[in-house]
């Protein structure tokens, strides 16, 4: 008994070291507090640095533009102007505002509920609007299949719980069904996501093999805890301007590309068809909470416009035309009256239409199938009268 005594406590120190390592090295980010830590992102320090020093930043890799942002909402209290939406607003600048104090949190790739979620950071931060812009495509409006990351989804859940929105109904049974999942395999549990365990990622401080893939990092932050981010050299016309206001100006590369060209690169079904079946107006709980937030920037004051930008008009008539074929109005219809009705409904502003057509684009305007040219962008802003 003595010696397995002596054997567990010379074990202990090593299996407390392992805990360590994986913890405070975390290369993938799987505890909550890491992927919230702005310290553990060290380009997206960079660029908000950048930024927060008047400078532009060539982007020359992927970042997290919610931790930029929430960077930028902590040093910048007093902002007074947003624009919230996908990457197709993201060229919108200070200039069109009138305000010193604007900036662009639109997201690439965003969801629906980074924008009420994004709103709860910067109320965090201690910034009070005056003005906000919300842009809508076709796609940004639709819900989407992939899972919200965790620091985003807390915030989407803070919005929740501030505007009192919930999911709608919820099971008695869903403890036991989730026990039942993790104790009882199935068919399910060969995807990889459905096959972690129910202390996962805890779990994961107790890995060897992770031990394996943290330890370097580990060893890097110790040795080395002020280095900064590798950044290669600007060149080439294929980085992306980020300004100081949170706008971009799309690369060299994209900038030049003809319609023609753009046309012959991404016309294929699969794009016609998503534009032509999409979901259109959101439903669930993230209508809900959409439609709360709208109502809740409204009743505090805040001047509120939607900015509704269509496809390229060459994807958008062959959306139409197979939406035709099946006996359907293409989705924007739908999505546009969806919209068009809120707004009515809490007195908002509308400029655009999701059909090109009314909004006078042409391909010249794109740089693909969807983002249209800053330039474009900023004469639409300028020339687009409100409809309500």
């Amino acid at each position: 008994m003595k010696r397995f005594l002596l054997k567990l406590g010379l074990a202990f120190p090593m299996l407390a070291g392992m805990v360590w390592v994986n913890w405070s090295g975390d290369p993938a980010l799987l505890f909550d507090d890491h992927q919230n830590d702005p310290a553990r992102h060290k380009y997206e320090n960079a660029i908000a640095k950048d930024l927060l020093a008047g400078r532009t930043h060539y982007q020359l890799e992927e970042f997290s533009e919610w931790i930029v942002d929430g960077v930028i909402f902590r040093n910048r209290p007093k902002i007074d102007s947003l624009v919230f939406g996908t990457s197709i607003g993201k060229p919108i600048h200070q200039g069109l505002f009138g305000s010193a104090q604007f900036y662009n949190a639109s997201i690439h790739g965003g969801h629906l509920e980074d924008m009420p979620g994004l709103y709860e950071l910067a109320l965090d931060c201690g910034i009070h609007l005056r003005q906000v812009l919300i842009v809508i495509d076709v796609y940004g409006l639709g819900y989407s299949l992939v899972a919200l990351p965790m620091k985003q989804n807390a915030y989407v859940e803070k919005a929740c719980r501030r505007l009192h929105v919930t999911d709608g109904g919820t099971d008695p049974f869903a403890v036991w069904k989730a026990l039942g999942r993790s104790l009882i395999p199935s068919g399910a549990a060969a995807d990889p996501e459905n096959g972690r365990g129910p202390f996962y990622p805890y779990d994961e401080l107790l890995s060897p093999r992770y031990f394996q893939y943290s330890f370097p990092y580990f060893a890097e932050a110790w040795v080395l805890p002020d280095r900064q981010p590798f950044r290669r050299a600007a060149g080439g016309g294929f980085e992306q301007l980020l300004y100081p206001d949170g706008s971009i100006q799309w690369s060299q590369s994209l900038r030049y590309l003809s319609p023609e060209y753009v046309r012959e690169k991404v016309n294929d079904a699969t794009k016609i068809d998503s534009i032509a079946t999409h979901p259109g107006p959101p439903r669930g709980r993230p209508a809900r909470l959409f439609e709360a937030f709208v109502a809740d920037l409204v009743q505090s004051g805040i001047e509120l416009d939607f900015l509704l930008l269509p496809p390229n008009p060459w994807l958008y008539d062959l959306a139409e035309k197979a939406a035709k074929r099946a006996g359907k109005p293409v989705v924007s219809v739908d999505a546009e009256a969806y919209v068009r009705a809120l707004a009515k409904k809490h007195q908002a502003r509308v400029r655009g239409s999701l059909n090109p057509r009314r909004v006078g684009v042409t391909g010249e305007d794109y740089i693909d199938d969807v983002h249209l040219r800053r330039e474009s962008l900023e004469r639409l802003l300028k020339t687009l009268k409100p409809d309500g």
